[in-house]
């Protein structure tokens, strides 16, 4: 009988496992500027680093509370400046202001045309209820408004040609009439007279003619009832009464003729005619420190005849 053998295989010990370890995930993004930052774990047991930053959507208010937890925002203002927004309790703003800043002698509110205003100031830049740049400047001594189209339109020219020195009423709009322009009849013919509102001292906006020069053979200047067709006639002047002295200061204002004549006999006046001082304005359309000052006119002689 014959023996059968059987060979046992080895029995290999089993080896013992090392546990796995905890899978995590860290998602990061990070926005430009980090205002908009989002960093999630979805591990708890995973710290985040950096921390999650929450800033507000928009620069938030010096000196309100805040989480101290969200650190610093970064922002750009409407100059392209860096605005940082820090957060220790209460939020503080660093922010560059505009480049060049307003001089500090602008006033808050947009002056109106023709108020008095220091030269010094210059010029000031503001934004209308439209949020259209408005330059108020200061030439002379008036406040003048330069609009770079503004939602609110000036005052609409006056239907006819307004008199010389006349207020210039534009309430109810935000400023004067501009580019008023009137067909009129001249000594010397047809022609353009333009009428602008100027600021003037003691008188305040008050409308400025001017029309073509124009000098006729024959003028008769006292015809001219508007100072700017009078002042357009080189053989005429625009008179207004003054503040006293030797002449006569109780004429009314009206055209009269450019020749300074000579009291006496020989006024070297026409036929008719006799010179007259007159007490007059020298500065009624223009800024300046006098208020009257001596003429002599020719005027024409009435009688009872």
């Amino acid at each position: 009988m014959k023996t059968k053998t059987v060979t046992q295989a080895p029995v290999r010990k089993p080896r013992s496992k090392k546990p796995l370890r905890a899978a995590f995930v860290v998602t990061l993004a990070l926005a430009a500027g980090g205002c908009d930052s989002e960093i999630s774990c979805d591990d708890p047991n995973v710290a985040c680093n950096p921390p999650i930053v929450d800033c507000p959507a928009a620069v938030p208010t010096s000196g309100d509370s805040c989480d101290s937890d969200v650190g610093s925002c970064s922002y750009t203002d409407d100059c392209g400046s860096d605005v940082t927004a820090t957060c220790d309790g209460t939020w503080s703003i660093e922010i560059a202001s505009c480049n060049p800043p307003p001089p500090g002698d602008c006033p808050e509110q947009i002056p109106s045309f023709g108020e008095e205003c220091d030269p010094a100031v210059g010029d000031c830049q503001y934004l209308d209820e439209c949020e259209q740049p408005i330059t108020a400047s200061c030439n002379g001594a008036t406040w003048e408004i330069e609009e770079g189209g503004s939602c609110n339109p000036p005052a609409p020219c006056p239907t006819e040609l307004p008199a010389e020195g006349s207020v210039c009423d534009f309430k109810g709009y935000f400023g004067p009439p501009i580019g008023c322009e009137y067909d009129v009849e001249t000594a010397c013919g047809p022609a353009l007279a333009e009428a602008e509102c100027v600021g003037v001292e003691e008188q305040g906006i008050v409308w400025h003619v001017t029309a073509p020069p124009c000098t006729p053979p024959t003028p008769n200047c006292f015809d001219y009832a508007n100072g700017g067709l009078c002042e357009a006639d080189t053989a005429c002047r625009w008179l207004v009464p003054g503040c006293g002295g030797e002449g006569d200061p109780g004429f009314a204002a009206g055209c009269f003729p450019a020749l300074e004549c000579t009291v006496g006999p020989d006024d070297n006046c026409a036929e008719f005619e006799e010179c007259v001082t007159l007490n007059h304005d020298p500065c009624w359309n223009s800024n300046c420190g006098a208020c009257g000052a001596d003429t002599n006119v020719c005027l024409p002689v009435f009688t009872d005849e």
